[in-house]
């Protein structure tokens, strides 16, 4: 392949994982908009609402590792075109149900269909670029999860007024996923180091040993999930927080909550253009820097009613950037750790402990708050989990040193 058509490859193949990484976005945004109307229509509890917002995340859970396993073994466009598919016609089929136990399991038929897109997309961007620019082109390609996001709650409540119910928006959601998928199909090009395209796969059931029992991957899966514990407690609670503590409305929190997210977002883009242009490719000298600035902020976080109402904005902005901007860094990092054969597989499995790491969260910050009364000590349960993080990556960057810790 020329350095034009290995060029135009690479645009179209970033556009389509873009593309694929915003139809992952709905398997776990797409219901919450519409909760309302489909807790009217079934009938249901608050808890059995829970239960049905929640299946979408429990099928990618599930199929995060096996599914990254899948894309080392397939290649991406076969593993991706088949998840966009298996969750467009979930949700379809979810429109046509009325039973709660049948609802449950579609939910979980389409949160395993987009549970398989984040790892397969990371190991396109792994393929088709160099570390030069690997870590940009990994935060531009994760700005599609908070975009598809931001789609599914600014459009589905509207499309569900305008045809008549939930279940006419859900179908569109379904139909939508499908033509991402065809459209992936023709965007998208194996890359000639990938499984699919007729080099020696990896060999099976051996591939996913390698990486279980690689102790630099533990390592990076155990930072994933300490990591993933902070930032899933800070967009849980920061609203609740600053009601309770500064005294403001649902709304001005709201705003701060915005203001959070929207750091975090910029900033998985940010951080992976420096560690291109400024570190070499190196991506442990960034994470670490980020990761003990988190730690810091922790510490005087839960001493925001103290400051002015700027510092306050400033401090959750920058709060939000070390949180939730660290996950597109991470990303490269693990599959460069692992190997392009296996950075899949590899991906899976910091994914499904980084769903470990939201599940046990919130939980857990909430019970400290609970029994001692204070977001001060909660807050610093980041600072302690800053040191188990920097210590993991200390290690995994000192055994990746080592001759013998190379990779292909």
């Amino acid at each position: 392949m020329n350095d034009r058509a290995c060029t135009r490859a690479q645009r179209r193949g970033l556009l389509a994982n873009i593309l694929a990484q915003a139809v992952s976005a709905t398997s776990t945004y797409a219901l919450a908009p519409l909760a309302a109307l489909v807790q009217s229509d079934f009938g249901l509890t608050r808890a059995e609402l829970g239960l049905m917002l929640s299946m979408g995340a429990v099928g990618s859970t599930l199929i995060a590792l096996p599914g990254g396993w899948l894309t080392d073994l397939l290649g991406v466009r076969r593993v991706v075109f088949a998840g966009m598919l298996l969750g467009g016609l979930g949700f379809c089929a979810l429109s046509l149900t009325g039973s709660l136990p049948l609802s449950l399991l579609l939910l979980l038929v389409a949160g395993m269909g987009g549970g398989v897109l984040p790892a397969a997309t990371t190991k396109a961007i792994m393929l088709w670029f160099t570390t030069r620019v690997r870590g940009t082109a990994m935060g531009i390609k994760q700005t599609g999860f908070p975009l598809g996001g931001a789609l599914a709650a600014g459009l589905l409540p509207s499309a569900a007024l305008a045809l008549g119910g939930w279940r006419p928006a859900m179908v569109g959601v379904g139909l939508v996923a499908v033509g991402a998928g065809a459209l992936y199909l023709w965007l998208y090009a194996d890359h000639p180091a990938d499984a699919s395209a007729g080099l020696p796969r990896p060999a099976g059931l051996a591939t996913m040993r390698s990486v279980l029992v690689e102790p630099r991957l533990l390592a990076l899966a155990m930072f994933g999930l300490c990591y993933a514990c902070c930032a899933s407690t800070l967009t849980g609670y920061l609203s609740l927080y600053l009601q309770e503590t500064l005294g403001i409305g649902i709304v001005l929190a709201g705003v701060f909550l915005m203001g959070c997210q929207v750091s975090g977002a910029t900033t998985r883009l940010a951080f992976g253009f420096i560690s291109d242009r400024y570190f070499g490719g190196r991506r442990a000298p960034v994470l670490l820097a980020v990761t003990v600035a988190h730690g810091v902020l922790a510490l005087g976080f839960g001493w925001l009613p103290a400051v002015g109402p700027w510092a306050q904005m400033a401090l959750v902005v920058a709060f939000g950037a070390t949180a939730s901007g660290w996950s597109s860094l991470y990303h490269v990092f693990v599959g460069e750790t692992a190997g392009r054969r296996q950075a899949a597989t590899a991906i899976g499995l910091c994914l499904m402990a980084m769903s470990g790491g939201v599940v046990v969260g919130p939980p857990l910050f909430g019970y400290i708050v609970d029994v001692t009364r204070s977001y001060q000590l909660a807050w610093a349960t980041h600072a302690v989990l800053a040191v188990v993080e920097v210590a993991l990556l200390l290690w995994v960057n000192r055994r990746s040193a080592r001759p013998s810790a190379a990779v292909a």
